[in-house]
């Protein structure tokens, strides 16, 4: 219970909304920090302390400093919201539980490794399976693009003769320019026509064409055809990059 009366969970109800206007979700944190204020019921507790809040967030057993560590964060930030009218509330104060190195070291190929990953993907068979996996790992390593960006590559995305590949619709909504070394250009110039004897994109002689009702039916039967449709775009395409697992 508040300083003015109020329980606390009527209290996180104003905080959640609060927070919420200004444009945060807190999807996660409304979760944790209700289960908080069940907690705090549970013992009888009607105000936060240091003591409890530090007692709950080391919940449950076993539980990753780091994950210990958000959920004290969760509770600091409710804290310091009632701080302000109730100085009686505790705040725990931040680096009581570090929350450490959660990310894990990324291993970085050498150009061998790189080059020894690469053929040995050209011994996949069938042929055009190994220079699928080929082309992507090449491209992966070349241009630094995510591997869900360089599998919803079009072809319409790849400028060969500019040496230019465009990554549309991309983390947090963007479209970005990726420059390729014409080595680089040139072999993705090379897998695509590669591509397109296998695999005719719509519209071309001996091309099926493909409707956004038949886009499963189609991927059943051919499950290494991705169809790509965004925003903006006339109707489906045939990706860049087929899923390297046909």
């Amino acid at each position: 219970m508040t300083a003015d009366g109020r329980p606390l969970r009527d209290s996180l109800e104003d905080y959640l909304a609060l927070r919420r206007a200004l444009g945060f979700r807190l999807k996660t944190a409304g979760r944790l920090l209700d289960q908080f204020v069940s907690w705090l019921d549970d013992r009888g507790s009607d105000t936060i302390t240091i003591e409890d809040a530090l007692a709950w967030a080391v919940l449950p057993p076993g539980a990753s400093q780091a994950w210990q560590s958000i959920r004290l964060s969760m509770v600091r930030g409710f804290a310091a919201y009632l701080h302000g009218t109730d100085p009686s509330v505790q705040v725990p104060p931040p680096g009581l539980i570090r929350r450490g190195n959660d990310r894990a070291t990324p291993y970085i190929y050498s150009d061998a490794e790189i080059s020894a990953i690469i053929s040995a993907a050209g011994t996949l068979r069938p042929r055009f399976r190994a220079a699928t996996y080929q082309t992507l790992i090449s491209l992966l390593a070349a241009s630094g693009v995510r591997i869900g960006e360089a599998l919803s590559f079009d072809r319409s995305d790849l400028d060969a003769d500019q040496g230019m590949l465009t990554v549309r619709d991309a983390k947090f909504g963007k479209t970005r320019l990726i420059p390729l070394h014409p080595t680089a250009a040139a072999a993705l110039a090379r897998y695509s026509a590669l591509r397109d004897e296998h695999h005719p994109p719509p519209g071309r002689p001996g091309a099926v064409p493909v409707h956004r009702r038949d886009t499963a039916a189609a991927q059943q039967r051919q499950p290494h055809v991705q169809q790509a449709h965004r925003p903006g775009r006339a109707g489906p395409e045939v990706s860049l990059l087929p899923s390297p697992d046909p």
